[in-house]
């Protein structure tokens, strides 16, 4: 098994993996260079995963809508990827605010017709629930459950607060 990785984090975004899925998580403010950032570390961790990999990417409550030029480049992203097999966005967080961010995602979607399944969900189990099946289904090397998947995702966020506290955690 390989340990989950942390990559990079900030207040607004934290690039990690747990096995073969790369996982994006938008703390904050969603930028055009955070996505730069997030395009160029999947790249370089898709470079030693030549059969494919999963895609997370978790939104926390406190993240808000992203602007239209981040929400452009994200779509950009997605579209042109060629080694996402399998992609999921789980939303942290209720009511109306939530609804409202999971609808811009939606969109992205749509607007960035990706080459590989993607779905969105309400949280990070029902998103791995679905993605590590389907993951399994695109890349025969996936030999773990979504629970495990779930348990690394977990232990790596640890690290990610440690090294980065979010900025609503920092004003607390």
């Amino acid at each position: 098994m390989v340990e989950p990785q942390l990559y990079y984090a900030d207040s607004d975004v934290a690039l990690c993996s747990a096995r073969n899925v790369f996982v994006v998580i938008w703390r904050v403010n969603t930028t055009v260079a955070a996505v730069r950032r997030v395009d160029q570390t999947c790249e370089q961790f898709a470079a030693n995963h030549p059969d494919g990999i999963g895609h997370v990417t978790i939104v926390e409550q406190s993240a808000p809508m992203p602007p239209n030029d981040a929400r452009d480049r994200l779509a950009q992203y997605l579209r042109e990827s060629t080694h996402i097999k399998a992609s999921a966005v789980a939303f942290e967080g209720t009511g109306f605010r939530a609804a409202a961010v999971r609808s811009v995602v939606a969109g992205l979607a749509l607007l960035a017709r990706q080459p590989f399944p993607h779905k969105i969900f309400p949280t990070l189990e029902t998103a791995s629930d679905w993605l590590i099946p389907e993951l399994k289904l695109h890349v025969p090397s996936v030999d773990y459950t979504a629970a495990e998947f779930i348990r690394e995702v977990q232990r790596v966020r640890l690290q990610v607060e440690v090294k980065s506290p979010s900025k609503n955690e920092a004003s607390a």
